[in-house]
């Protein structure tokens, strides 16, 4: 144990230090928010009643408002938080989860942008820069909401699909679809940027996926709980949606003066706002929040698109994501040379460069450093190194040292002598 802990760096102490400070001083806010009876029926009661029938193995029938639970949103990753009402049953146990799921929303910025950015300094303050959007603190004082688990779970399913690790991309998409049915008005999108900038069998079936989990969950789960598939369908405006869609043929004009109408444009202003707008530069990770920006501002709900209330924690995490996302591919833009890693023979042809390593260095050094004690280990400068070349004959050796990082690679160029890999998009 003391040795894994040997093994943190000083920032990623800092960012331990952050989540844990941003979790424990909203938990107590809104702790004693509850204690001076700041909290409602509606937005916490509902959902501790719910909780607690589940917890004692009953049917979350919440008389607080007539319903199951489950009818007013799929939240099935309230399931989750059972055994924390075993274990705490007190009225604090809902307001540190929702705290400590919004804080975790830091840790796949984090990632990314030690990943894409290569400088953990710099990854841990676009980290901060997550925590410290007004939407992010407004939601946590709101009362509870199943919402801030969205935080941290698209966070990681966008961190997945950026860094090609399907695994994680599934399991995190899966559980986001469990936070509530409409969490795939962000999911669809990522699933689309998959499709175009990644796999577009992987994206194609992960936005199929999406909309068949929304569609069960509205007209199979819910309707057959509270009789219809949402009891939302009058916040659209025109009369619902085929009333608005058909505005949209008919009178197009009159949809632009809706969404220009009232706070609509300053609530925008206000969730891209805090990050500079330097997603700009590449925009397409932002723009998987889009649809649900649209969405909120659509709405003829006024909380929807007030930045205020939890319905805009959801296009945090896409604006977050996307900034870390533009920032590296600007930095790529500026960076003044390549980082190699050859085959020993050429890399002789190839060392007038601030930075050549002979394969399988820096991936595994190899006859580095003053002394044996790197031998085996991967370097920091691993994640920096632009091109890998090698023979087209590959003997078995290289073939099985090379195995383990091919997947960070695609195929640039090759002849009957070389092969050139450069390092996959980020």
């Amino acid at each position: 144990m003391r040795a894994r802990a040997e093994q943190i760096t000083l920032w990623q102490w800092a960012l331990i230090a952050l989540v844990a400070g941003y979790t424990s001083y909203f938990t107590r806010v809104t702790l004693a928010a509850h204690h001076g009876l700041g909290t409602s029926a509606y937005d916490y009661g509902l959902y501790d009643q719910g909780i607690w029938l589940m917890s004692r193995f009953e049917s979350p029938f919440v008389t607080l408002m007539g319903r199951n639970l489950m009818g007013d949103h799929t939240s099935f990753i309230l399931v989750f938080l059972v055994p924390v009402f075993w274990a705490f049953p007190s009225a604090g146990a809902l307001f540190f989860a929702q705290s400590l799921a919004i804080a975790l929303g830091a840790v796949p910025v984090y990632l990314l942008g030690k990943r894409l950015l290569h400088d953990d300094g710099l990854a841990v303050v676009l980290a901060a820069c997550y925590l410290l959007h007004p939407a992010v603190g407004w939601t946590n004082r709101e009362n509870f909401h199943p919402d801030s688990f969205i935080a941290a779970l698209v966070g990681m399913a966008i961190y997945a699909a950026v860094d090609r690790r399907w695994r994680m991309y599934a399991v995190f998409v899966f559980l986001s679809l469990l936070v509530k049915e409409d969490a795939s008005l962000v999911l669809v999108p990522l699933g689309a940027w998959v499709a175009i900038k990644r796999d577009w069998r992987i994206g194609v079936l992960s936005m199929v996926l999406c909309v068949g989990y929304m569609l069960a969950a509205m007209f199979l789960v819910m309707r057959s709980l509270i009789g219809v598939p949402t009891r939302n369908a009058w916040r659209v405006p025109s009369g619902g949606p085929g009333g608005f869609l058909r505005r949209v043929v008919t009178d197009p004009t009159d949809v632009v003066r809706h969404y220009w109408s009232d706070d609509r444009p300053f609530y925008f202003w206000q969730m891209t706002l805090p990050f500079a707008w330097v997603f700009a530069a590449a925009p397409s990770v932002a723009l998987i929040s889009l649809l649900v920006l649209a969405t909120n501002m659509l709405s003829t709900f006024w909380y929807q698109y007030q930045i205020e209330y939890h319905y805009a924690l959801v296009a945090v995490p896409a604006l977050a994501m996307g900034t870390v996302y533009a920032v590296s591919r600007v930095a790529e833009r500026w960076r003044p040379a390549v980082v190699v890693s050859a085959q020993h023979s050429i890399s002789a042809h190839l060392s007038r460069r601030d930075e050549i390593y002979m394969f399988p260095t820096p991936f595994a050094a190899e006859l580095y450093g003053p002394d044996d004690s790197l031998t085996g280990r991967r370097l920091p400068a691993a994640d920096r190194v632009d091109y890998v070349l090698w023979p087209s004959a590959m003997d078995a050796k290289m073939k099985f040292q090379w195995a383990a990082w091919e997947d960070d690679f695609v195929l640039m160029a090759e002849n009957q002598w070389w092969m050139l890999f450069r390092r996959a998009s980020p």
